[in-house]
């Protein structure tokens, strides 16, 4: 049988690479061991899970998932990307491009692992309560395969980014969103595993009004504002690297190793307060939508 691909990116590695230019390897903190880890990683070898997106279909591993359908997704994005992480911000900031910004913000908060009950549970309810009839027939049919529970879980989070990506790739051609990029002279922002803050979480797979930062770089930031007034500044910034920290699931990441090792510091002192995430995000945001 034709070999299968196995090291799954939930971040793509365009993205990874574009994140950190010129292209070094990254430290990376380990909530799970509270601690970097001894050695850099590459951008391959990082962000990843073996096997996420394979099923098994009368008994026969399958990566029909990640081939037909993450993959694809991310040779739409990947040359874009490239201009957005590393071209002026003027040219970056053409509606183009941050219409491709908006489609990975959207499609990439469904494809984190940390984000994945949010995903499963948003993913039944519009199965259920907002799918024409036909399309709930289709998913009917591909839900009563003869497969495990967790191939059905990997068939619905598959099924959450498609709907994300067409879904928001409709609205954006109904206008135009506030946003800024904003470009810092150093490193600014670590790379988690879970890399877009929003000010609330996202009800429909087309929810384009929250506030939301996205670093697109360890020096770049994007901001989906409110109205077209924003501040920024280093508290902002600490705050939403402590965020970023705080959400991930196991991994955050720097190229520089004092820059992620005063954040994981911050991170330990915030950790006993991550339940009230929530209410420290709209102060987050408050500040930045002045």
């Amino acid at each position: 049988m034709t070999d299968i691909s196995r090291r799954h990116h939930y971040l793509p590695v365009f993205f990874i690479k574009g994140y950190n230019s010129p292209l070094t390897k990254l430290w990376v903190y380990d909530k799970f061991s509270d601690t970097v880890l001894p050695s850099q990683k590459s951008p391959k070898s990082i962000f990843y899970e073996w096997n996420k997106n394979n099923i098994k279909i009368e008994g026969y591993e399958v990566d029909i998932l990640e081939s037909n359908i993450y993959r694809r997704i991310d040779d739409i994005f990947s040359n874009h990307f490239k201009i957005i992480q590393s071209a002026e911000i003027d040219e970056v900031e053409q509606l183009e491009f941050i219409n491709r910004i908006i489609l990975m913000i959207a499609v990439t908060f469904y494809r984190t692992p940390a984000n994945e009950i949010w995903t499963s549970e948003l993913t039944n309810d519009i199965i259920k309560n907002k799918l024409p009839n036909e399309k709930k027939e289709i998913i009917r049919r591909i839900m009563n395969l003869k497969i495990s529970e967790e191939d059905k879980n990997k068939i619905i989070s598959s099924i959450a980014v498609s709907l994300s990506f067409f879904a928001t790739e409709n609205r954006l051609l109904k206008g135009k969103q506030n946003y800024k990029i904003v470009q810092s002279p150093q490193t600014s922002f670590i790379l988690s595993d879970n890399p877009i803050i929003y000010e609330s979480l996202p009800k429909d797979f087309n929810e384009l009004s929250s506030s939301v930062i996205f670093p697109l770089t360890e020096k770049r930031v994007y901001f989906g504002l409110k109205n077209s007034n924003y501040t920024f500044d280093t508290q902002i910034i600490k705050q939403a690297n402590i965020f970023l920290a705080l959400q991930a699931k196991q991994y955050f990441a720097s190229t520089n190793k004092i820059f992620l090792q005063e954040i994981s510091n911050a991170y330990k002192i915030m950790k006993p307060f991550k339940q009230d995430i929530a209410e420290m995000k709209k102060g987050l945001f408050k500040k930045v939508n002045k």
